[in-house]
């Protein structure tokens, strides 16, 4: 039982759909004595989570400075072309409409860490290429392979970076069975890619030696930030799980259960 409450409204109640309210469920005379505990629990919650996403914000923008040097007009040349490549390669241009894109997330930044479900990927595709990202390029060339595969009329999978929406991290071509896999730094995948994409090849070695100083510092950075945003979610999670160990003994879970069973009953009845 969470400790919030929301309210969504039906476009037609009483026709399409009706209200439920879980909140009789509460034994409010009990809960009432503890009020204080409760709202200073939500308090340290609630601030937590502030700090955390304060932190997480500032690790994108301090890697985004110190990777803005990195992408200039050559090395989205050089990003292009070699897209090309690898879509001449890959796939034929199918006769028709152009394909869809779909959106979806494989990563997320949690109370346990940094969260990556590859293996959604290794089980529906044979071909995976893997990105070794430098200075965020490895976007730039999803973005080139996203439209090259959506002119070409094949559906694609894109997911963006749970640090920011605009920016992609991978994507997948289901159809094909193909899928491109960024990486940050030297990390690499766990199972051998198809082919592998170093980043770094398509910058110029005198910009990289003169950006190298700046992006370690700003990657550095990013990292420590990011470990503390992920250490104030686990201290979030922790105040809510006070919370709602607090609330357990005050809520009807037997009534709860009766009205969902009564849900689901009446949802399957419906032609």
């Amino acid at each position: 039982m969470g400790t919030f409450s929301h309210v969504i409204e039906p476009a037609y109640p009483g026709v399409l759909a009706h209200y439920v309210n879980l909140g009789e469920f509460y034994d409010r005379k009990q809960l009432r004595p503890h009020a204080a505990e409760f709202i200073e629990v939500k308090k340290l919650y609630q601030a937590s989570y502030v700090r955390a996403y304060q932190c997480l914000r500032a690790a994108h923008e301090v890697r985004c400075n110190g990777e803005k040097e990195c992408v200039t007009d050559g090395v989205l040349a050089k990003i292009a072309k070699r897209a090309k490549g690898i879509l001449s390669r890959e796939l034929k241009k199918k006769k028709g409409e152009a394909g869809t894109v779909t959106q979806r997330f494989l990563d997320a930044i949690t109370c346990q860490g940094v969260l990556c479900l590859y293996e959604s990927i290794y089980n529906q595709c044979k071909r995976i290429y893997e990105i070794q990202d430098y200075g965020g390029t490895s976007h730039e060339l999803l973005r080139e392979l996203k439209k090259g595969i959506v002119e070409a009329g094949y559906d694609v999978t894109v997911f963006p970076s749970p640090e920011d929406p605009n920016q992609l991290s991978h994507l997948m071509v289901p159809e094909l069975k193909l899928a491109f896999i960024s990486k940050k730094g030297h990390e690499s995948l766990e199972k051998r890619p198809y082919r592998r994409i170093r980043m770094e090849t398509m910058i110029d070695k005198e910009q990289m030696k003169a950006n190298r100083a700046k992006l370690r510092f700003s990657n550095r950075i990013a990292s420590e930030l990011l470990a503390d945003g992920i250490a104030e979610l686990q201290k979030a999670k922790k105040y809510h799980d006070e919370m709602e160990s607090a609330y357990h003994p005050f809520v009807d879970f037997e009534g709860v259960n009766r009205v969902t069973r009564e849900l689901i009953k009446e949802i399957s009845a419906l032609p």
